[in-house]
């Protein structure tokens, strides 16, 4: 009898492992699919203001990419802050990033009364980060590796800690 018992708590136990396994790595998990630890993809994007901004644009400092959509009711919530967090280090590297277009962004950014370096149709950069969950957050050190990757309002925070120094 207790041989029975135990078959049955091995299997479930090897059951249980392959099902966590499988959500943590399906299309459902909230983590991005980049690693920490490693290179980030490189990047084009065009801020609002028409400037181009590539993994080489971050060179030599930390940077924080915020992936946000102007309809993620967290997103609206996390703006703000990291709007002021902008405000008080514009040298930082930070960007917010959305697939929508770039005039709904700025549309949706300027109704809000929030300054931000944003960019609009950055499907590609969403595709190769990994990006499935809003908001996500990455941070990358000076040599563009990737420090952090998370979804959610807390993985925003976590990542803007990291960036350099307290603000001015």
């Amino acid at each position: 009898m207790w041989q029975k018992a135990k078959n049955w708590l091995e299997w479930a136990l090897v059951a249980g492992l392959v099902v966590y396994v499988v959500w943590a790595r399906g299309p459902w998990s909230s983590a991005p699919l980049i690693k920490e630890g490693e290179p980030a993809p490189d990047f084009s994007v065009r801020d609002l203001k028409g400037r181009e901004w590539t993994l080489a644009s971050f060179a030599g400092r930390p940077a924080v990419l915020v992936f946000f959509a102007t309809w993620c009711g967290a997103c609206r919530e996390e703006l703000p802050m990291v709007s002021r967090i902008a405000a008080e280090r514009p040298d930082a590297g930070l960007i917010v990033v959305s697939e929508e277009a770039p005039d709904s962004v700025a549309a949706y950014l300027a109704r809000a009364g929030l300054s931000l370096r944003a960019a609009g149709g950055a499907s590609a950069m969403f595709r190769d980060f990994g990006i499935r969950v809003l908001p996500s957050a990455v941070l990358l050190d000076e040599q563009g590796i990737v420090q952090y990757a998370g979804a959610g309002t807390w993985a925003v925070t976590k990542a803007l800690r990291g960036l350099a120094g307290p603000p001015p």
